[in-house]
C-alpha cells in the first residue's frame, strides 16, 4: 500500500443514526437520520437529495430527544444509486459540512460525541465505530505487515490492507496515537473481508477485525485510546 494514500481525516467521524431537522424555506422541517457525525459535518443517508452547494439549517438532536443543537450547513456531496454502481464509494446519501456553529453549542456538540463513544450501538452493532485514517502495524505469523485503520470501536476494528489474510487468522496490531505516541498492543481475530472499487475503478481491499482475550485493563486502554484519538483530531481542526 502506497504511502502517499495513507490520508487522515480532519475530523474523526462517529457512526451513529441520530435525528436530524433541515429547515425548508417556508419555516417547516424535513426529518433525517444521520449515518455518521463529527465535529465537521454529518453524512445522511437518504434519497430525498438538497443540491451541492445548498446552504442549510440544521437541528441536530441529542439522544434524549429533549435538546437540539442548531447549525449552518452546506451540502457538498451527494451519493445517487446510479453513481454508487458506478463504483463511487459510499452508501447513497448526502454530506454536509458544518459552516456555522457558535462556541457555546460547539462545546455541547463535542461534549455530545464524547457522550456517544459510551453508548453502545444499536441495531446488530454492539460498539460505535469511530472512523479514522491511520497507519499501523500488524504482525503475522511472526511477519511484520502494514494496514491502514479505516475505523475502531471498542470491541474491534476495519483495515484495509494488501496482504492476504483468511477468516479466523489472528494478528498481532499495533496502535500508536497520532499526536501522543500512546501505544496499545492487542490481538485481533479477523471476522470478515470485503472488496470494493475506488473512485480510479481500482479494486481495495480490508478485513474486519474483532478483538480477543482483552483483559479489562486492555479494554480501559482501548478506550482511552479511542477517546484521545478523537479529542486529538477535534484539536487539529
Amino acid at each position: 500500500m502506497d504511502n502517499a494514500n495513507l490520508e487522515r481525516r480532519a475530523h474523526a467521524r462517529v457512526s451513529a443514526s441520530l435525528l436530524v431537522k433541515i429547515a425548508n424555506d417556508d419555516g417547516s422541517f424535513d426529518e433525517y437520520i444521520t449515518r455518521d457525525i463529527s465535529m465537521g459535518g454529518i453524512f445522511i443517508q437518504t434519497n430525498r437529495f438538497r443540491d451541492i452547494g445548498d446552504d442549510l439549517e440544521l437541528l441536530l438532536c441529542f439522544v434524549d430527544g429533549q435538546e437540539e443543537i442548531a447549525v449552518l450547513g452546506e451540502v457538498v456531496r451527494v451519493i445517487k444509486s446510479d453513481e454508487q454502481s458506478q463504483g463511487v464509494p459510499g452508501p447513497i446519501g448526502m454530506g454536509v459540512r458544518f459552516n456555522v456553529v457558535e462556541p457555546k453549542l460547539k462545546d455541547e456538540l463535542k461534549q455530545f460525541l464524547d457522550s456517544l463513544l459510551e453508548l453502545t450501538g444499536a441495531g446488530t452493532r454492539e460498539h460505535h465505530r469511530v472512523k479514522a485514517r491511520l497507519s499501523l502495524k500488524l504482525k503475522f505469523e511472526g511477519n511484520a505487515k502494514k494496514a491502514l485503520l479505516n475505523d475502531i470501536s471498542k470491541g474491534g476494528l476495519f483495515l484495509e490492507t494488501d496482504e492476504d489474510f483468511n477468516l479466523t487468522d489472528r494478528i498481532e496490531i499495533n496502535l500508536v496515537h497520532p499526536t501522543t505516541g500512546e501505544r496499545v498492543d492487542t490481538v485481533g481475530e479477523i471476522v470478515h473481508k470485503k472488496e470494493w472499487l475506488d473512485k480510479k475503478q481500482q479494486v481495495r481491499q480490508g478485513i474486519g477485525v474483532r478483538f480477543i482475550d482483552m483483559t479489562d485493563e486492555k479494554k480501559k486502554l482501548i478506550a482511552q485510546f479511542i477517546t484521545g484519538l478523537v479529542k486529538g483530531l477535534q484539536e487539529a481542526e
